[in-house]
């Protein structure tokens, strides 16, 4: 009998890695309202309806190792109107739509961002999110950093590469408050990297008092991006720096993308630059800009604001195209 126990006790201690390991999970997102899961972590989208929501699925997905997929099985054309709150994802995930045509996540104007990328994450978490359109986003309060998408909200801690294909944020607002800037109407990215392919950021906006407003389409706080084939049109704020791009800090390559017809609604005062594109902030790593095969037709083009330190790394390798 010890040698029995003997046997058990090596095949136990050689083989208890064979306990299979957590792997990526599948969620089909089968129906549009929203709820939010019954039971995070059991590996089962299922509201307390037994149904999958896109706020379930994130959450099972959250709950558990990643990299998970989600996907839609909707009749389309479809929209998911919000009425919880912003969409959390903690985890590496992939959010695969049908097309931006075909699918539209509605934030609802409800003081929250639509969708919010690895908060709170010291990790460096890994984000893919294609086929679909975010609109709706509103959000007077907190960070007042993208009303569409927000990516690693956390400057000090949080990082985040995110891959945007065939996503259009569109109909975004963030408002400024007290001392609070508003940033990143359509996007705010935080640290991280940032691929942006086939995407649309239009008629965003910031608003609110004051003077301090930045990218109303897209604000890239301190990443190494790509924006290629995308449209940065028809975004709007009162005034400020970058109305359609704003780059703080890190590197940004922008290619075969139209930037167009972006403006400030009070006027170009002495603390607006960039209607279409407005690049660095004199504290910090250089902020880097290459342009190519794009067009800047917005009021102001490009700029460097005169109100800003320009370090020997600020730069914009000019732009290839109309300007």
């Amino acid at each position: 009998m010890s040698r029995l126990v003997l046997v058990v006790a090596l095949i136990i201690a050689v083989c208890g890695a064979c306990v299979p390991a957590a792997r990526a999970a599948t969620f089909n997102v089968t129906v549009t309202t929203d709820a939010g899961d019954a039971a995070p972590g059991n590996g089962a989208c299922a509201t307390a309806a037994g149904q999958c929501t896109l706020r379930a699925a994130l959450e099972e997905s959250n709950a558990l190792a990643g990299p998970d997929l989600v996907r839609f099985t909707l009749a389309t054309p479809a929209t998911i109107n919000l009425t919880i709150g912003s969409l959390l994802a903690t985890g590496s995930v992939t959010i695969d739509g049908p097309g931006s045509l075909q699918l539209t996540i509605n934030g609802s104007a409800i003081n929250n961002q639509v969708l919010v990328l690895n908060p709170g994450g010291a990790a460096i978490e890994t984000y893919a999110v294609d086929g679909l359109r975010i609109t709706g986003g509103f959000l007077d309060g907190g960070t007042r950093a993208g009303g569409g998408i927000q990516a690693a909200p956390d400057t000090g801690t949080d990082q985040a590469t995110v891959t945007l294909t065939d996503v259009v944020l569109s109909g975004n607002e963030v408002v400024s408050g007290g001392a609070t800037p508003a940033l990143g109407g359509g996007l705010w990215m935080g640290r991280g990297t940032l691929t942006a392919t086939d995407c649309r950021f239009e008629s965003n906006t910031l608003s609110g008092n004051g003077n301090d407003f930045a990218g109303a389409g897209v604000y890239i706080h301190d990443a190494t991006a790509l924006i290629e084939r995308c449209e940065i049109i028809g975004n709007r704020m009162p005034e400020g720096l970058g109305v359609g791009l704003r780059v703080r800090e890190g590197t940004t390559t922008v290619l075969d993308t139209a930037i167009n017809d972006n403006d400030v609604t009070v006027g170009s005062g002495p603390d607006s630059f960039g209607g279409g594109l407005a690049i660095g902030t004199g504290a910090g790593t250089p902020a880097t800009v290459i342009v190519r095969r794009s067009t800047a037709g917005s009021p102001m083009a490009v700029a460097i604001p005169p109100s800003i330190t320009r370090r020997a790394g600020d730069h914009c390798v000019p732009i290839v195209g109309t300007s």
